[in-house]
């Protein structure tokens, strides 16, 4: 199966780069994506990483062909890859949350009727969540926290040790200390202890 989303990943690259910046540019992008030994060790590995990208791409396929064409299809079928990534990893989301700025400008600029915007709205986030749901119900269920293993301060799960040494990260409950976690862990290792 990974090995099939990566291959898939791939024709996604070059079709996305192709519609964008001609073949010789997709050419380039397929060759510089392949030749990732990081790619090689996750086709084999099954990582989760290939699914993100590969539903991520998909997504964003959507969201050019609904730029292009108009059609609220393609928002559903947004709707239906940003569920199916987030479903394989949290970080997900990101993809849907990232497309709604461009969306709401372009839907702004255009007259919409109450219809049209009703239809535009289920379109865009019924598919998301009924994908979504059911993993984080299961992640909930098995773990006591929907968003395992993110905000363990907040659903006090008993499946995330407390990986941070100091009052400051133990436990991690404001945002500030979130946003300080890539600054820590590249420059203050020493706070940092194994799980």
């Amino acid at each position: 199966m990974h090995y099939w989303i990566g291959s898939a990943a791939l024709a996604y690259i070059f079709v996305l780069t192709s519609k964008l910046g001609g073949r010789a540019a997709a050419v380039i992008a397929v060759s510089a994506y392949s030749t990732s030994s990081l790619i090689w060790f996750q086709l084999g590995a099954a990582y989760t990483d290939l699914g993100l990208v590969f539903f991520g791409l998909s997504a964003t396929w959507s969201l050019l062909q609904w730029l292009q064409h108009r059609n609220v299809i393609y928002l559903a079928l947004l709707s239906v890859f940003s569920g199916a990534a987030t479903s394989v990893k949290l970080t997900g989301a990101a993809i849907f949350v990232s497309a709604m700025p461009v969306i709401l400008a372009l839907l702004i600029s255009q007259k919409q009727t109450l219809r049209q915007l009703r239809l535009v709205f289920f379109a865009l986030f019924v598919p998301a969540v009924l994908i979504a749901l059911p993993f984080t119900i299961r992640i909930w269920l098995h773990t006591g926290n929907p968003l395992f293993p993110l905000g363990g301060n907040l659903f006090k799960s008993p499946l995330m040790p407390n990986i941070f040494k100091g009052a400051r990260f133990s436990p991690v409950d404001r945002i500030v200390d979130y946003i300080q976690i890539p600054w820590i862990s590249d420059f203050e290792q020493g706070i940092l202890v194994e799980a």
